[in-house]
């Protein structure tokens, strides 16, 4: 081993080798006894001293100890054996004395041990990983800084201190000071801040107990100081705001007005996100890493942050929203009110349902399409611009969608007793609990289609069951009470001739009727005067006679209308023909439904070679036009049908033709059997057809479509016809006759178009249509009305054509250039013969080749073909798939890891799967769990991305 020393003039060394002698003294030629044990100088005039022996090196000052070197050797510090060789320890005057220093079986800790202790060995708390690096020890404590081995080419930097085991726990602690100035100052300034006292500036504390302090206030041994409290403590002196701010480079800045801050103003806690985006709230949902991803519980926000839907009239955007979400996968990021809970409104669908911009202070809840809001409403106050109404509001789609009803839901009031401590009744003590008063935005059965009159009312257990039972008596009144009724104070008025009468067989529905009505009996009462009423059944026999309403009724004057018969009107209500009949209750019974039947016309006789229910005749040379027989029908909340036509025949294999409807036209100019036409609603004409067959459609004769010029404009000739063409895909398919067996789906397979690939290529030959739900007699729907896409083929035709004259000229214009190419080669090769015939003449080839003759070519580059083997990803098969798919692939051998990837419709990883296997290979993926949508799935081959196919659930 060699020491190098820098010669000091001022140094006195005292060294104890063997040959050399305390008493002798040292030149400057040195004093070299051997040549391999000397002190003294080398050519370069450094001081060197060198040894073999297996003995310290000691230096002293002033005879005291103060450095000890170690030779290769081993000693026992704290209980752990361990080689100390070349360990440095570097001690005071009062430390030269003690045991480091003195015996030579214990010694320096570490690679560099400054100690200034005596008598005391302060080994308590020492590591055997304290080796590369520094030692303290004083006081009879110790610290380390230095390197500590973990594993192979693992290490850690570490900082340690230890104290002296009479008290395990400290106080001693690790401490961070910025000392500035304060020459000669002895005491500790009351003002903690300041960096010029004995103590300096406190930065960072960290205790024996693993808390951590950060700020002026923390230390030891003086009633200024505090020492950290909790695992990480802040704090500053005096009354200072005291925060943790937490910010990054690019999205906040980084100045003091950026990103989050936790802190104390005053006697205030203070959570400030300075950005104008939301503060989250996330826990864990799963037990697995990662699961805070979809684990949203609450944000706070403002409407002036993105997306965050505004109140009407917002004076600015300092509105406050806080979001509760029921499903952290499903987070509010849209909050609507003060408090929103639940889901964003519009489910699938983005909407606002029914929230308003007037649901601002409140608390609004949201699940779908149902939501509910409690809190105030503001109302225009021309006086004083006050008013503030408290509102209870729930929301919800009202009527049918896709082709189910799926609302209105309920408001409904519940009591739910307690089952233990004065149980209450059964009814409230079950799950459901016992329903007071529920409100339903439906209209009354006996109530007329205004608008106003939409929205009941009922008070009692209406669904005992469930909030739709169909045990349960649905409210169907403006007020429905199920129980009795009591008015406490009622006002007498003995002029009124008006009585509240109960009709028992409509559950006690309550209805109004005249005192002069309610006794008497007779066959008939004049219009002025109602007092017979009818007491019985009466029957008319006709004994082979005719019973004759005489007389005609007049003409224009259709509202004083005379000599009419009128059946279920009112008295003096106007006739609109000679015999006006009016019915609006069930009163026919057919199959398993009610009808309601104005006329019924019912033809039995088996004499007759044709039977006709209805006879209509219209006639007269004065009519502008005569129609037999008009039929309307509208204001049906379901369906509507001017004309039903059915025929039937109930013998078996019987040949008869069915005609559901026979109209022949004939005589005229102009004959047409039907005429039919979709009129406009209020919704447009985006579902209207002036036809819709919902089977084959068969015709003798031509069909023609209007496309005369006198009704079209900006003709324009159509271009790229074949370009547009190609981007269609004629395709042969079954259709699903056996799901949708409503419909007269063809049984034979059938070729044609797409809509939905068409409609991404031709949008304006796609149109919309609605196979309309069908409904028994009851009302209760058989099948859905269904949402479908339909190709005008004959718009095609155009296509086509441009298409073909399109291909017409493009093989024109090859034909041409065709011919062009073959002048043009005859035309070179009459120039090549001309060349060679020179050249043989002036007998500049000599023996060697004709120039026209073939050669080997002499440079140039060769590349050789062959297969390689290629990186294949199939499509999944059945695509779609209910339970089950399967993809084939094919991996070389040479790729080293493969892997699938499956994404969910938001782009995110819902399974990896590792392919191990090389060649062809296929893969079974099940998801019956899976919902319904398009998913995605990539092949990563060492680490690229090789092909990215959809799959689809359903």
């Amino acid at each position: 081993m060699h020491f190098y020393f820098k010669l000091v003039p001022t140094l006195v060394l005292i060294a104890a080798v063997s040959n050399f002698a305390y008493s002798q003294a040292w030149d400057a030629q040195g004093n070299n006894v051997g040549a391999t044990d000397f002190l003294g100088t080398t050519n370069t005039q450094d001081l060197r001293l060198k040894t073999t022996q297996s003995e310290h090196i000691n230096l002293f000052t002033e005879d005291e100890h103060r450095i000890k070197l170690n030779p290769d050797v081993n000693y026992t510090i704290n209980g752990y054996a361990g080689d100390r060789d070349g360990f440095m320890l570097l001690g005071t005057a009062g430390s030269s004395t003690g045991p480091l220093f003195t015996n030579d079986t214990i010694g320096a800790f570490s690679q560099l041990h400054l100690t200034d202790m005596g008598n005391i060995n302060p080994n308590n708390g020492y590591r055997p990983w304290m080796r590369t690096g520094v030692t303290y020890t004083s006081n009879a404590d110790l610290s380390y800084m230095g390197m500590r081995t973990v594993a192979n080419s693992v290490t850690e930097t570490v900082v340690a201190w230890a104290n002296d085991g009479l008290n395990q726990w400290g106080p001693d602690d690790l401490c961070f000071r910025f000392i500035g100035g304060g020459e000669g100052v002895t005491t500790i300034s009351s003002n903690l801040a300041t960096p010029t006292d004995f103590d300096g500036l406190h930065v960072a504390r960290f205790s024996s107990t693993g808390n951590i302090g950060f700020g002026p206030t923390f230390g030891v041994d003086d009633p200024l100081y505090v020492r950290p409290r909790s695992l990480l403590h802040l704090s500053l002196n005096d009354s200072r705001d005291t925060w943790l701010q937490i910010t990054n480079e690019d999205e906040t800045d980084q100045t003091d007005v950026d990103g989050l801050r936790i802190g104390i103003v005053d006697t205030s806690a203070i959570i400030r996100h300075q950005e104008n985006y939301p503060i989250i709230f996330q826990t864990d949902w799963n037990n697995t890493a990662g699961g805070t991803a979809d684990g949203e519980r609450m944000r706070i926000t403002s409407i002036g942050a993105t997306n965050v839907p505004q109140p009407a009239g917002a004076a600015d955007d300092n509105y406050t929203r806080v979001a509760i979400s029921h499903d952290g996968d499903e987070p509010i990021t849209e909050p609507r009110s003060l408090l929103h809970l639940g889901y964003n409104t519009g489910g699938l669908v983005a909407s606002a349902d029914g929230w308003r911009d007037w649901m601002d202070v409140g608390m609004f809840v949201n699940r779908g399409t149902d939501n509910m809001y409690v809190g105030l409403k503001e109302e225009e106050d021309p006086d004083f611009g006050d008013r503030y109404d408290a509102v209870v509001n729930w929301g919800d789609n009202q009527g049918p969608f896709g082709g189910a009803t799926v609302g209105p839901d309920n408001l409904r009031f519940i009591f739910t007793s307690t089952e233990t401590v004065s149980p209450g009744d059964p009814v409230s003590r079950s799950n459901n609990g016992l329903e007071i008063a529920r409100m339903e935005p439906g209209l009354a059965s006996t109530l007329d289609t205004n608008f106003y009159d939409f929205g009941m009312m009922g008070i009692g257990n209406f669904a005992p069951g469930s909030p739709n039972d169909v045990n349960g008596t649905p409210v169907d009144a403006k007020l429905d009470i199920d129980g009795d009724l009591r008015i406490r104070e009622v006002t007498k008025d003995s002029t009124l001739n008006m009585v509240l009468v109960i009709d028992t067989s409509d559950l006690g529905r309550v209805h109004y009727r005249s005192l002069d009505d309610i006794s008497g009996a007779g066959i008939g009462n004049y219009c002025s005067e109602p007092d017979d009423t009818l007491a019985g059944h009466y029957e008319i026999p006709l004994n082979d006679y005719n019973y004759y309403f005489t007389g005609s009724q007049p003409y224009p004057d259709i509202t004083n209308n005379t000599n009419g018969v009128a059946i279920g009107l009112d008295c003096a209500d106007p006739l609109l023909g000679k015999l006006h009949v009016l019915q609006d209750e069930g009163n026919f019974l057919g199959g398993t439904g009610l009808f309601s039947v104005t006329g019924y016309f019912d033809n039995t006789d088996d004499d007759a070679f044709t039977g006709v229910g209805v006879y209509g005749i219209a006639q007269g040379e004065k009519l502008i036009g005569n129609i037999a027989g008009v039929f309307e029908a509208y204001d049906g909340v379901k369906s509507n049908v001017g004309v039903n036509g059915y025929a039937s025949t109930n013998a078996v294999g019987a040949t008869t033709t069915n005609i559901g409807g026979n109209f022949l036209a004939e005589g005229g100019d102009r004959n047409y059997g039907i005429f039919a036409k979709a009129g406009l609603d209020s919704v447009g004409d985006v579902n209207n057809a002036a036809g819709y067959f919902d089977g084959d459609v068969m015709a003798v004769g031509g069909y023609y479509v209007v496309s005369d010029e006198i009704l079209k404009e900006n003709i324009e000739q159509i271009q790229s016809a074949s370009e547009t063409l190609g981007q269609l895909r004629p395709v042969d398919y079954d259709m699903r006759y056996e799901q949708y067996s409503n419909m007269s789906l063809q049984q034979t397979r059938q070729l044609g178009l797409i809509a939905q690939e068409v409609e991404q290529v031709l949008p304006d030959i796609v149109g919309d249509i609605v196979h309309p739900a069908k409904y028994d007699s009851l009302g209760n729907e058989i099948s859905p009305a269904m949402e479908l896409k339909g190709v005008n083929y004959i718009q095609l035709i155009p296509l086509l054509i441009a298409g073909f004259q399109e291909h017409e000229v493009q093989l024109a214009q090859q034909d041409s250039l065709n011919e062009k190419l073959s002048n043009d080669v005859q035309s070179l090769m009459e120039k090549l013969e001309a060349m060679e015939a020179c050249l043989r003449e002036v007998n500049l080839c000599g023996t060697q080749k004709n120039a026209t003759q073939e050669s080997e070519p002499t440079f140039g580059q060769a590349v050789e073909l062959k297969n390689r083997s290629a990186i294949i990803l199939e499509q999944n098969l059945p695509n779609p798939f209910a339970e089950q798919t399967t993809i084939a692939y094919t991996i070389p051998e040479e790729v080293m890891k493969a892997e699938l990837v499956f994404y969910d419709m938001q782009g995110r990883i819902i399974n990896q799967v590792q392919l191990t296997e090389r060649g062809q290979g296929k893969l079974t993926v099940y998801g019956e769990n899976l919902r319904n949508g398009v998913y995605t799935y990539s092949l990563i081959a060492d680490g690229k991305l090789i092909a990215t196919k959809k799959m689809v659930k359903q």
